[in-house]
């Protein structure tokens, strides 16, 4: 949502932001958004729309710990696909997919990560769908299609409705256990500077196109101090249980088993495990080159635009 109130605001593009939230569309409509509720998964529906685009930012998608193959595939891959057969009706000039860090997740660590670095075994369905999604965007460039692929790392501030809110909601909920808790090291990425980095790839040359950009605030972080500094802010008890890398590792892997005969997402998946438990670090050099990226906010200010705006949620109800 917040891209999509940039770049209306910023007076330099007609937006119609598309999605199948139509409750988050009806938010955008009463700003004065235009926005399109539909699936893209399906092809038909989205063959009809009379819209004709200069630029596509595809930041769809189904962004989950757990789920079955078919909801990623279908969210993530074909969803994207779709939207890459529209954008080649529509002649469109360029196409930005936001797709994932996750793609590197690993349960090693891993500093300094450079785009041509992906795993020999993706650990969770979502990074292997959000890869396979990248390789559809990729084909399409190889075929002439202008497209530039961002993968943003642990995307953080106001708007954000995935890792600060499931990591507060798991902490309430008295699920949330501290792993490798002085070892872990991350880089994360602010919306702020998500959006720089989209707005810079639609302005880029045409040499930045058919490439593959890491995204972050350009300094990590050590993870679980960060995490302890934003429940202290809020006024949480102190996260004190801990887990160790082995018990994680094993309680992860008798989750997943049992989830995948009960159906039931699971305790703790290893991708979680990943995230929470190993240190990721991204190189953005080939992005400060190529885009003339330069991230306009640090982390600790998008972490405190988002404490804020959490902040005045709990007061209004």
């Amino acid at each position: 949502m917040r891209l999509a109130h940039y770049f209306n605001n910023c007076g330099f593009y007609d937006v119609l932001a598309m999605g199948r939230d139509e409750v988050k569309g009806k938010e955008l409509i009463d700003r004065s958004i235009p926005f399109q509720a539909i699936d893209l998964a399906n092809s038909v529906k989205l063959s009809e729309l009379k819209w004709s685009p200069k630029f596509i930012v595809h930041a769809a998608g189904f962004a989950a710990p757990w789920g079955t193959k078919k909801q990623f595939y279908v969210n993530n891959v074909t969803a994207t696909k779709n939207l890459l057969d529209f954008a080649w009706k529509k002649n469109v000039k360029r196409f930005i997919f936001i797709s994932s860090s996750s793609v590197y997740s690993s349960l090693n660590d891993q500093f300094n990560v450079r785009e041509n670095h992906i795993p020999f075994r993706f650990i969770s369905r979502y990074g292997q769908s959000k890869y396979l999604a990248e390789q559809a965007v990729m084909d399409a460039a190889r075929k002439g299609l202008p497209v530039i692929i961002l993968r943003p790392r642990a995307v953080i501030g106001t708007g954000d409705t995935n890792l600060l809110p499931r990591l507060i909601q798991a902490h309430q909920q008295r699920r949330l256990r501290k792993v490798n808790k002085d070892a872990v090291m991350s880089d994360v990425t602010t919306i702020t500077n998500l959006i720089e980095a989209v707005q810079v790839s639609l302005s880029s040359n045409a040499s930045a196109t058919a490439n593959v950009f890491n995204i972050t605030d350009g300094k990590p972080l050590y993870l679980w101090p960060m995490i302890d500094g934003i429940f202290e802010e809020l006024g949480f008890p102190p996260l004190e249980k801990e887990l160790s890398w082995r018990s994680a590792l094993v309680i992860s892997a008798m989750s997943e088993m049992f989830s995948r005969m009960s159906g039931r997402d699971p305790l703790l998946s290893r991708y979680l495990v990943s995230t929470l438990g190993t240190s990721l670090t991204l190189n953005i050099d080939k992005a400060r080159r190529l885009l003339n990226y330069r991230p306009l906010q640090t982390s600790e200010q998008g972490l405190r635009e988002y404490l804020q705006d959490f902040k005045k949620s709990i007061k209004h109800g």
